[in-house]
């Protein structure tokens, strides 16, 4: 009898999405997010930046698009996080390795910067 891990859906938060994007590249960022960006807060729209927006139904095309190495490492931001999640799992039955979600999604990127701002 074989054995099969089952691949693990990678979570990161606000405060790490931000620390890669300030101080590491290398990454490829994709907003499935259904809110309009522009309206942003200056340091979530700056977050954003590099985004590639795609909805949900086109990502598997435009990851393939974009990504020749399946360990390239990609973060999925959505609105709350789920969409993401289920995106990820999708992305990993198609042998990619090294993806990302952000908990919570676009609400907690927000909130996480108003707190800051809060201080």
């Amino acid at each position: 009898m074989k054995w099969f891990q089952q691949a693990q859906v990678w979570e990161i938060g606000p405060f790490q999405l931000e620390n890669i994007v300030v101080n590491r590249g290398g990454y490829l960022l994709f907003d499935l997010s259904k809110t309009n960006s522009s309206n942003e807060a200056a340091e979530v729209a700056e977050l954003l930046a590099d985004r590639i927006a795609v909805n949900l139904a086109d990502l598997e095309s435009a990851v393939a698009g974009k990504v020749t190495d399946s360990g390239h490492p990609m973060i999925l931001i959505c609105d709350q996080g789920k969409e993401s999640t289920r995106a990820a799992r999708r992305l990993m039955a198609l042998n990619y390795t090294n993806v990302y979600v952000v908990t919570g999604g676009l609400e907690a990127v927000r909130a996480y910067f108003a707190e800051s701002n809060d201080r």
